[in-house]
């Protein structure tokens, strides 16, 4: 189940995405979200929806995005169905964007990106990331520092430097558009 909310995060609702799992979840217009998970027999699928309050379609162009499979979770799938495993058997998040590529964190604290899915690059080695998420500029980074109590988030192909203080470490998400980040910690949604 995904939860929306049209207020800036004041309310929430449940609406189905008609997937029985969700491996990637992205907003792509002020209303337009899609959503990339399984099937009922367990293979990839995508639907989408134009706004929160409109029913959910499937479309067959799953293997035109980035996603991480349903199936194993450590293999990465690329535009185009270039597969690789950026992190050998241990990818502890995922993140995408038709314009920046995608990143993992990998179980050994490694941050690694790519452009096309053939290769990746490591970025940071032993990184204490905790979440990975995306926004219309580029990819998002969280991780505990200690200019603030609790997640910093940065991104990772800034436009503008700097980052936001989020005020608990726990389940951490992260995503943005234009110049709005919402980090979402524990209980608590922010919006900056």
């Amino acid at each position: 189940m995904v939860e929306v909310t049209t207020n800036g995060g004041k309310t929430w609702r449940r609406v189905d995405p008609q997937l029985r799992a969700l491996v990637r979840l992205q907003a792509y217009g002020d209303h337009s979200v899609f959503a990339v998970g399984a099937d009922a027999a367990c293979r990839p699928a995508y639907t989408s929806t134009e706004s929160p309050d409109r029913r959910w379609h499937s479309a067959p162009v799953v293997w035109d995005t980035w996603f991480s499979d349903p199936k194993d979770p450590a293999r990465v799938h690329a535009p185009g169905g270039r597969t690789s495993r950026p992190c050998g058997d241990a990818v502890r998040a995922f993140s995408a964007t038709s314009r920046a590529g995608a990143a993992v964190i990998c179980g050994d604290g490694r941050v690694r990106v790519s452009t096309t899915g053939r290769t990746w690059r490591t970025i940071q080695s032993r990184s204490t990331a905790v979440a990975l998420g995306s926004s219309d500029r580029g990819l998002l980074l969280a991780y505990p520092s200690a200019s603030c109590q609790g997640v910093v988030v940065r991104k990772l192909r800034a436009t503008t430097g700097g980052g936001s203080c989020a005020e608990e470490l726990d389940a951490v998400a992260i995503a943005g558009h234009g110049t709005t980040t919402w980090a979402w910690v524990g209980d608590h949604m922010s919006v900056r």
